[in-house]
């Protein structure tokens, strides 16, 4: 397995460590995440973990012992939905609170990485999913690490 691949495994097992934000779905397109959240009833929420892209930030490159040190950022699309916009705006802030805690607990991931961290304050919209509105954040997590390959 790749160190990007186990890098995504244990960022996704660490948000896993956090219940409010429920099942996590990796890499399936945000229109079908807006469409389950909105077909559930009542207050209803999904979290979406996207692979998303990697830098090169230095290499070194020997005979036998290539090392690439790796900035990867994935993306964690967050989405609440409900009618009730108290109930939707506090489980919102809730599951944004535990993006963080999860990443705050263990900045190395089990030790798969060097460092991992939110990018960026997260991209917050308002979306209709099904009868319901929905609000959704992006939230980045860049994770620093070195590997023999590229990826």
């Amino acid at each position: 397995m790749t160190r990007t691949e186990t890098a995504l495994r244990a960022l996704k097992a660490a948000l896993t460590s956090q219940s409010v934000l429920g099942a996590i779905r990796r890499n399936v397109a945000l229109d079908e995440l807006l469409e389950d959240v909105g077909a559930a009833a009542g207050l209803s929420t999904g979290l979406l973990l996207e692979d998303g892209d990697a830098i090169i930030v230095n290499e070194t490159l020997g005979n036998q012992d290539d090392v690439f040190e790796i900035q990867h950022t994935a993306r964690i699309g967050w989405v609440v939905a409900g009618n009730d916009e108290d109930d939707r705006e506090t489980r919102f802030d809730d599951g944004l609170a535990a993006i963080a805690a999860a990443l705050a607990g263990d900045q190395t991931l089990g030790g798969t990485v060097s460092s991992a961290r939110i990018a960026a304050p997260p991209e917050r919209s308002t979306e209709i999913a099904g009868a319901r509105t929905a609000k959704l954040a992006v939230v980045g997590v860049e994770m620093t690490f070195t590997a023999p390959t590229p990826f």
